[in-house]
């Protein structure tokens, strides 16, 4: 009965919906207006109207990022070595780490060092940064082996191959 009433208030033209369906002057209007935004918008972008207004939270933004990878020496996980497999990668947050490396979980996963990278490089991170350096490290290590950062880690393929975690650098 209230579906039956809803449709029969879209049927007379009643509420938002009901004036799109009944008024196509309006529907045209909505559809012209939405691309004249989108006009205006590129127009904006272009003229560089949004430049400089979000230096700083972009800033922030890099500076968490790169405090944020495992074995950063402004971080919190600065004393996790080089030769340690999740070395150079990311996890979730810069504040769950002491407690993920305490716990002896791994200080690191593949999905969360993907974004941050993505967001590093929308950040303008230069590309002779040594945060990429760090981060190859940490691909070159985990690069087939999904989530999974155990140095000994081994799995087989379905031809039989033995594929393990890359060595140091």
């Amino acid at each position: 009965a209230r579906l039956d009433a809803v449709a029969a208030g879209l049927q007379r033209g009643e509420g938002t919906a009901g004036k799109l369906l009944k008024d196509p002057a309006l529907y045209d209007e909505l559809r012209n207006a939405s691309a004249e935004i989108r006009t205006l918008m590129a127009d904006l972008n272009a003229a560089g109207a949004w430049k400089g207004k979000l230096t700083q939270k972009i800033e922030l933004a890099r500076d968490y990022l790169k405090q944020s990878q495992v074995g950063n020496p402004t971080g919190p996980a600065a004393e996790y070595k080089r030769g340690n497999v999740g070395f150079g990668g990311w996890a979730y947050s810069k504040e769950e780490l002491p407690k993920k490396i305490e716990e002896g979980k791994p200080a690191a996963n593949m999905s969360t060092t993907i974004y941050a990278m993505d967001a590093l490089k929308a950040c303008g991170v230069a590309s002779d940064d040594p945060v990429w350096q760090d981060a190859l490290v940490f691909l070159k290590r985990n690069h087939n082996a999904g989530e999974l950062q155990s140095a000994d880690f081994t799995a087989k393929t379905q031809d039989g191959k033995t594929i393990k975690a890359a060595g140091p650098d």
